[in-house]
């Protein structure tokens, strides 16, 4: 039968024979984690009780501006003339919209609010997810063919958008300070940063 470890007794505790150097180096990586594990703080708990209160709201207004759009296009004409152009137009727009919210979807995931997202689409704009649907709207606009639409649609939209994302950099500042400073400082809210990128780490793709 093998011999049991040597045990040595401190205070009420008993530990395994090990050498006092590794004792030590294991206690440091834990006291390591243990610092490294994030608390809120009373603010960023505040603000995210807030952006799900606005989430809401948006979704809400995401229900009124659909029935706003089915409204407009029963009762405006619709321009037969050009209807070809808009409906390849918003064909691309609903295209290129589905594949920024899958690319966004799949650098966020498993991230969302543990770390500052900088790669992927997050190089380019701070909302992807917005963005992509605000031109996934003004694409289902034009492929319709109601150009009025798409004029009453857009600031409707960002009247219900704004304020959530407001709340949500309010979030990021307070979670991530100096980090979502320098980021925020380089990238635009919805519109794309065009011809510069921020130099980002590639990170694996992924879809749950």
């Amino acid at each position: 039968m093998a011999a049991k470890p040597a045990r040595y007794v401190i205070g009420m505790s008993s530990y395994p024979f090990v050498h006092e150097s590794d004792r030590c180096a294991e206690e440091d990586s834990l006291g390591r984690a243990m610092s490294s594990i994030y608390v809120p703080t009373p603010q960023v708990l505040e603000l995210n009780v807030e952006i799900k209160r606005l989430n809401r709201l948006r979704l809400r207004g995401s229900l009124a501006a659909g029935l706003l759009f089915a409204i407009i296009v029963l009762f405006t004409d619709r321009s037969s003339s050009s209807l070809w152009l808009a409906e390849s137009c918003g064909s691309l727009l609903i295209a290129a919209a589905m594949g920024i919210r899958l690319w966004a979807l799949g650098s966020i995931d498993g991230h969302k609010k543990r770390m500052l997202v900088t790669w992927g689409p997050y190089r380019y704009v701070r909302h992807p997810l917005y963005c992509g649907s605000m031109l996934f709207a003004l694409g289902t606009c034009l492929v319709i063919g109601s150009l009025t639409a798409a004029v009453v649609l857009g600031p409707v939209l960002l009247w219900f958008y704004l304020p959530v994302l407001r709340a949500e950099e309010q979030f990021l500042a307070a979670r991530f300070g100096a980090e979502w400073d320098a980021y925020r400082r380089r990238t635009h809210m919805l519109v794309p940063t065009v011809g510069g990128r921020l130099p980002g780490a590639r990170r694996p793709f992924h879809l749950r």
